[in-house]
């Protein structure tokens, strides 16, 4: 029985006639629309051996042997009647509960993001009435979100074999530093590894974030409220059960001078910020010209490359001169990518000594041209 005062924040608890072993008793706390459960301040109790009954006379014997049954079996012909009333009640809750396709629990952060549904007409009338509650507002603090998400088929083994850091450490590779234009976009390469778990509990709840400072820039859930200044700017890239933890930064502005770390929350496990390994963003407002170079072999084959970070949106090349054109794109590394422009042509005595330009145009709109003389 629960002897605390909770007004007083005193939670102490009184177990009696406890005969076995109870492990992960932890306490969970409610109060109007605010939840919290302590798992990391769970108690284990062992149960040592019984002491050698006192022998008493035979009347002695009959008095207890009465208190005893009157104790105990009376109480628990009571609550087994009890137990068969409940059974079908619990079963009634369990499967409405399963009948809901989200569920907010256990954190003031879900007041940012509504429940996920990929059929919003077939949800059960039950389940819209929760959407109608007020939730709190969303709160300046670091404590973990809990999220029930399916683990995708096949994956169960790679999520609780081979995920930790081999030396057992929470260590997070991203760039240290990052150089972008201005206004175009940024893939930031990210993977993170975890100590390995002293428990068995299998992890299938990942949520991840990148923060800049204590703002929420990105995370891979859908229905979070990102800020105003970065909302359809991020987008979060990568699978967290793989251990990836890429983010996409469009329409770069200088307001995103600075740095930028990950976060990542097992519900199951622990939570950790990466701060010790932020990616420092830097942004240029001038672009860098393509690189240009022709070779004539009764032909004119002119190439024209950029490098850059923005591989879903590519600058675009253009030339000066018509003639066969032929683009490709090509991975550099995990930060840098590569467009190439080749022109092909059948030159004409008016190109002798013309300039022969390329233009690059970058997402944002920024230019930048380079130019050859054509030696004929």
């Amino acid at each position: 029985m629960l002897i605390g005062n909770k007004t007083q924040g005193n939670c102490s608890l009184v177990i009696l006639n406890i005969t076995d072993d109870e492990s992960d008793i932890y306490v969970r706390v409610s109060a109007k629309n605010e939840r919290f459960s302590f798992y990391n301040k769970s108690v284990n109790i062992s149960v040592s051996d019984f002491q050698e009954p006192v022998t008493a006379d035979e009347g002695e014997m009959d008095q207890v042997t009465s208190e005893i049954y009157v104790a105990i079996f009376v109480p628990l012909s009571a609550l087994l009647i009890i137990i068969i009333i409940l059974i079908p009640v619990i079963v009634c809750y369990i499967s409405h509960k399963r009948s809901c396709s989200f569920t907010r629990e256990e954190s003031g952060y879900y007041a940012n993001f509504s429940r996920a549904s990929s059929n919003q007409a077939q949800r059960e009338p039950s389940c819209k009435y929760e959407e109608k509650i007020k939730l709190p507002e969303l709160k300046a603090t670091d404590e973990p979100v809990y999220v029930n998400t399916e683990a995708v088929t096949g994956q169960m083994d790679r999520m609780t074999h081979g995920v930790q850091s081999p030396h057992g450490q929470w260590t997070a590779n991203i760039p240290t530093k990052i150089t972008v234009l201005q206004g175009s976009c940024v893939v930031i390469p990210c993977t993170y590894t975890f100590p390995k778990p002293t428990s068995k509990k299998i992890l299938n709840r990942w949520i991840g974030f990148w923060k800049k400072g204590n703002k929420v820039v990105s995370t891979n859930i859908p229905k979070w409220k990102i800020p105003k200044e970065y909302k359809k700017r991020t987008q979060f890239l990568g699978d967290l059960t793989s251990r990836n933890c890429t983010m996409l930064l469009d329409g770069v502005r200088m307001t995103d001078v600075g740095s930028f770390y990950f976060r990542i929350e097992m519900p199951q496990y622990k939570s950790y910020s990466y701060i010790q390994n932020p990616v420092t963003i830097n942004v240029t407002r001038n672009p860098q010209p393509p690189s240009l170079s022709v070779r004539v072999d009764g032909k004119v084959i002119a190439t024209c490359s950029v490098t850059h970070s923005c591989p879903s949106i590519p600058p675009q090349l253009s030339w000066s001169r018509s003639g066969i054109v032929t683009s490709r794109i090509k991975k550099l590394n995990q930060l840098k990518w590569k467009t190439v422009s080749t022109l092909i042509f059948q030159p004409l005595p008016a190109d002798f000594n013309k300039p022969l330009n390329c233009t690059v145009k970058y997402r944002g709109g920024k230019q930048a041209k380079s130019s050859t003389i054509l030696r004929i």
